[in-house]
């Protein structure tokens, strides 16, 4: 049975991240008497000994009025009961957040998130009278919603006929039927194994009704990492991945929140060659056009591979299709097929990519875009095993759909590489058509179902073409996806603009660069060419014009200093400041929180990413002050934030002890698992190093249930640390340094994170 500890943490800073409030409690009306009778219910209970009684489970409505106003409920739970407790307010109402306590007030959960919820689950070790402290994040108000739910015997279900399979370990191996159908219970994972071999497409589904137990979905490599996730709200649960190489693989089912429900599992294969004699194989390439920044203009071409696209072997006349690949790094293909009655063939290669995100490059009426290769092709009873190299010119606008095609999978590739992926990307659609300007010209919409990013395909402006563009508008596609954009969208053409479009298109502008490791941005247009220097800015636009920190701001200007705050600037400016990718942690712990904090403009602005980069305390403080300085832009300095831990801490109860595993969000360089006590220090129980990416890190040792102290996992990424803690029983008279917390994981349960620091010695 898996127990998860709900007191996951603060954040370490040497200054604290909850300075002076910005953010003041909601003045109520003496008017609003629904307001006034909603802070009026269950008091008085502001206080531990006037808690309000909480009878089994169930819930109950209330609200928080303010920085003077908390309320508090008691409950009894008997030990070994399962407590699934969660608070349900609108955070951009007020941030409120949720502490636990026993009989003898000693803290022993807390959930500290900055999104709609905050939720704890904890098998409790005593019986006891247990308190519920709701309250305001600095002051705040908001109504809310408090849900208890008693399980006095969580292991009380009706298992499947495949258990013991709750780790991977002991995974259920699953043949040629790879559908099966079990039963989660609280607590308890089932996994599943299978064989799979390289170059094919998983497809895995989960059934289930949803309103009888919310399950998730995620897919295990063969060294127990997490390789994608599914944890929607629906009645079901979907993983598309591509599997890179030949191993075992594990579909593990869980129930969020410790859910219990029935299901079916379904794993499906695309792209599996079937059975044959027949073999045909060679490289796809693309004409590739090389921008000459001197001439202006596209001076000439190099055929390039293109990695990830689908190949497909078909017979001609029937169309029936016989065999399929997906081209490697160097567009390399090889398709088994059995053609024995087939008189001819053809090849077909799809404007399609199955690596990192679903991408499909379409026209307008969302076509897929093929090129298709007949001439040189023997049938097969002539030529079981043939050579043919597709090759995919210019002329025709033939090359454009592949060209973006490639410019996009390379967005998702360095990004997947660089920053990790949480959770499968959502599928992305691009849109061109030949001598057509569809929907809004170039632009990204995210509110497409898929998201589409559109690109022009005129004589005169062929964005098609254009890498530095095509990755611009990727990079507003990652901004929606994993982080926070509020642009109001319009117009733009590097003048200072609204502080929100001027975020957003700067950071688009960066990302582009960042993907390419180039300061030239261009974009074609016919006979002439917009081209920009990321490093060195216009000089129009190279300093801040407006008076205070809500002007008007140029994108440009925006672009350059991320990118002086990624990369050691080259330029006339003086720059000390090289964070690489600590330059992109305030977009993920920071941005995405989307905390209300108002001190630009409203709505996510360059402010909102300082606060974030403030926040994390960068070792280069004083050249990124000198930095912000030199373009003259009235940033004070003060920050502000709830920052997303970069680990969650996982604990499993076995016999009288407690197993911790620390499993990192992003890749990281190295990883400590650390057991710590108030006048002993810390020693690490656990440890990994750079090769194990995003791998699960498991104590060596177990902790006994009634020992003191606490845990901590230290993660250390390109320099930089940060700390999360897991609270096990009381930490002692010692003092611990502030913290800040996250928002919760992506399976919903808390977590936290702690500032930079020295790693362990």
């Amino acid at each position: 049975m898996r127990v998860y500890i709900g007191c996951l943490a603060l954040m370490m800073m040497a200054v604290a991240c909850r300075g002076d409030s910005s953010r003041t409690a909601a003045a109520l009306s003496e008017g609003d008497s629904n307001t006034q009778e909603a802070c009026a219910a269950y008091e008085p209970n502001d206080a531990p000994g006037v808690a309000t009684p909480f009878e089994g489970s169930g819930s109950l409505q209330a609200r928080v009025c303010g920085r003077d106003d908390q309320d508090w409920f008691a409950l009894d739970a008997q030990a070994g009961d399962l407590l699934t407790i969660r608070l349900e307010f609108r955070h951009a109402q007020g941030d409120l957040d949720l502490y636990l306590y026993n009989g003898d007030l000693e803290e022993i959960a807390r959930s500290q998130s900055s999104d709609n919820d905050e939720f704890i689950q904890l098998q409790v070790e005593r019986s006891d009278r247990y308190t519920l402290q709701v309250f305001g994040y600095e002051g705040a108000s908001a109504d809310y919603t408090l849900l208890v739910r008693r399980n006095s015997d969580p292991g009380d279900c009706d298992e499947d006929a495949y258990e013991d399979n709750d780790v991977p370990e002991d995974a259920q191996p699953l043949g040629e039927v790879r559908v099966v159908s079990g039963r989660v219970c609280t607590g308890d994972d089932d996994l599943f194994a299978v064989e799979l071999p390289a170059g094919v497409i998983l497809n895995a589904s989960l059934a289930f009704t949803h309103d009888a137990g919310d399950l998730d979905l995620e897919l295990l490599d063969a060294e127990g990492a997490s390789l994608a996730t599914s944890d929607s709200s629906t009645d079901g649960e979907f993983i598309r991945h591509a599997i890179e190489r030949e191993g075992r693989y594990t579909a593990r089912i869980f129930g969020y929140e410790g859910a219990s429900n029935s299901y079916t599992l379904s794993l499906e294969l695309e792209g599996l060659a079937p059975t044959g004699e027949h073999r045909v194989s060679g490289q796809v390439t693309f004409e590739d056009p090389i921008f000459d920044p001197v001439a202006g203009s596209y001076s000439e071409t190099t055929w390039a591979p293109l990695p990830g696209a689908v190949v497909e072997v078909l017979e001609r006349g029937s169309e029936e299709l016989l065999g399929s690949s997906v081209t490697d790094a160097q567009g390399g293909y090889a398709v088994q097929y059995d053609g024995a009655s087939a008189a001819q063939i053809k090849l077909r290669v799809l404007s399609r990519v199955r690596e990192e995100a679903a991408v499909d490059v379409v026209d307008g009426q969302r076509q897929l875009y093929a090129a298709v290769l007949t001439e040189g092709l023997q049938p097969p009873s002539e030529a079981p095993e043939q050579v043919a190299a597709v090759q995919i010119p210019l002329a025709n606008g033939v090359a454009e759909p592949f060209n973006a095609l490639e410019a996009t999978r390379r967005g998702f590739v360095w990004w997947g590489a660089q920053v990790g992926f949480e959770e499968p990307p959502p599928p992305l659609h691009v849109v061109w058509q030949p001598g057509r300007a569809l929907s809004c010209g170039t632009c990204y919409q995210h509110s497409d179902s898929p998201p589409s990013i559109y690109l022009l395909g005129l004589l005169d402006d062929n964005d098609a073409l254009d890498d530095p563009v095509i990755l611009h508008e990727v990079g507003h596609y990652v901004q929606n996806t994993y982080s926070s954009d509020d642009s109001p969208g319009g117009s733009h053409d590097g003048t200072p603009t609204d502080p929100r479009l001027a975020w957003a298109e700067g950071w688009a502008t960066f990302f582009s660069s960042m993907v390419r490791g180039d300061v030239a941005y261009y974009d074609t247009l016919g006979d002439w060419y917009i081209l920009h220097d990321v490093e060195e800015p216009d000089p129009d636009y190279g300093a801040f014009t407006g008076r205070d920190m809500s002007a008007d701001i140029s994108e440009y200007l925006v672009a350059s200093m991320l990118w002086d705050i990624y990369d050691a600037s080259e330029g006339t400016r003086a720059d000390s400041v090289a964070l690489g990718l600590g330059a992109v942690e305030p977009l993920l712990d920071h941005l995405r929180s989307g905390e209300p904090r108002v001190r630009g403009v409203e709505g996510v602005d360059l402010v909102d990413y300082l606060d974030g980069l403030h926040c994390a305390e960068p070792s280069e403080g004083a050249a990124l002050g000198d930095l912000i300085g030199e373009v003259r832009f009235p940033y004070d300095g003060r920050s502000g934030c709830k920052l997303r831990a970069p680990v969650t801490i996982e604990a499993q109860v076995e016999k009288g002890h407690v197993w911790y595993t620390a499993t990192p969000r992003r890749p990281v360089d190295a990883l400590w698992l650390m057991r710590c006590e108030a006048l002993r220090g810390c020693a690490v129980i656990g440890e990994s190093g750079p090769a194990t990416a995003l791998t699960p890190v498991r104590a060596a040792r177990p902790v006994p249930m009634d020992a003191g102290g606490w845990i901590e996992a230290r993660l250390v990424r390109g320099g930089g640390i940060w700390t999360a803690v897991a609270s096990h029983g009381k930490r002692g008279a010692v003092e611990v340094a502030p913290w800040t917390p996250g928002s919760p994981a992506a399976d919903g349960r808390p977590v936290v994170e702690a500032r930079l620091g020295s790693p362990p010695r």
